[in-house]
């Protein structure tokens, strides 16, 4: 509708990796609908000399990270953003973590029943986190909170860092167990503009960028 209106837009969409339709299928979606509108981008799946068909574009690997990025890149460079390697909750949640964390309160936050010392014994995991201490309790509570991360039929989160992994735990506590929208604001709250701003995700700021280009770019086609 926007483009039949010729209405500038840009498009932000979560790329899901390993989720049952993300990734690849996330691409191949994006391709899809940009061609589908602008018929002359076509040119786009033409990859080395291989014409590329999208419903095999779907079956890749997706533990190709390196050649997704590129795609991510050449659609970025039309206007598709992709908020990675998960979602934008996710991805709020790695650059600000110290700061949804801080809204807790002391008796808040997921908790774990480890082994210690030859007793069960419960601990929360940012306790867990600082002590560094190595439970297999923690090991497998990570895996699990990545499986609910990704869903069913989705990956085992090989494509994302131990870092990433452990922060699935905090992921599903905060957006999959309790209010997405009031998690978000109480964050947001807690943050002045400078630390939004110098501290925003990349792909954010990015798309902020080129936003104010389109913008400029009308202001200065507008005949006054």
């Amino acid at each position: 509708m926007l483009n039949d209106l010729k209405i500038p837009h840009i498009t932000l969409l979560d790329l899901d990796r390993e989720r049952f339709g993300g990734g690849w299928g996330r691409i191949a979606y994006a391709l899809e609908q940009l061609i589908k509108i602008s018929p002359d981008k076509t040119s786009l799946l033409i990859e080395g000399k291989t014409k590329i068909k999208l419903d095999d574009m779907k079956k890749w690997d997706v533990n190709d990270t390196e050649r997704m990025q590129q795609w991510i890149d050449l659609l970025e460079n039309n206007d598709i953003f992709f908020s990675a390697p998960l979602d934008m909750d996710f991805l709020m949640l790695e650059q600000y973590k110290d700061i949804y964390l801080s809204t807790l309160e002391s008796d808040e936050g997921p908790r774990l029943m480890v082994l210690e010392k030859g007793r069960k014994k419960q601990k929360y995991i940012k306790d867990i986190e600082e002590s560094e201490e190595d439970f297999s309790e923690y090991n497998e509570r990570i895996s699990d909170d990545i499986h609910k991360a990704l869903k069913a039929c989705g990956g085992r989160g090989d494509t994302y860092t131990l870092k990433q992994k452990k922060l699935m735990i905090w992921y599903t506590y905060f957006f999959l167990t309790r209010g997405k929208p009031s998690t978000h604001i109480e964050a947001i709250s807690r943050m002045d503009m400078e630390t939004l701003g110098k501290n925003a995700p990349l792909v954010l700021k990015r798309l902020i960028n080129k936003a104010e280009e389109k913008l400029k770019g009308d202001n200065e086609n507008v005949n006054c």
